[in-house]
């Protein structure tokens, strides 16, 4: 995958988790996990997450990786926002959720992970 780089990571830390191949022409499998910082001062860096998630997807297939997504956000405490989905549509929801920004009096970033 060449440019990974399109997607802001300054929002969200992305926990890849990859299974190893068996042997020549199996498909790789990947899970990422989005852990969102969901306080207000992150709705550009969210916005731009889901604005690249398609380009991205396009490199996996275009890379033959099966992936799914999750979400997870953090401000007061964590909370899933979407399962493991191979669904764009889902993840960009999820992300679209999360541009309202929560009334935070602590961050939870270490639970979250």
């Amino acid at each position: 995958m060449k440019n990974l780089s399109s997607i802001s990571w300054a929002a969200a830390a992305a926990i890849l988790f990859t299974s190893p191949s068996s042997g020549q022409g199996v498909q790789p499998r990947s899970d990422f996990v989005f852990i969102i910082d969901h306080s207000d001062s992150m709705g550009t860096e969210i916005r731009n997450i889901r604005d690249a998630l398609p380009a991205f997807v396009q490199e996996l297939q275009q890379n033959n990786v099966d992936h799914r997504f999750a979400v997870v956000a953090f401000g007061d405490e964590p909370r899933r926002v979407q399962d493991l989905t191979a669904d764009v549509t889902l993840i960009q929801a999820a992300l679209s959720t999360l541009l309202t920004p929560p009334i935070v009096t602590r961050e939870a970033g270490l639970e979250a992970i």
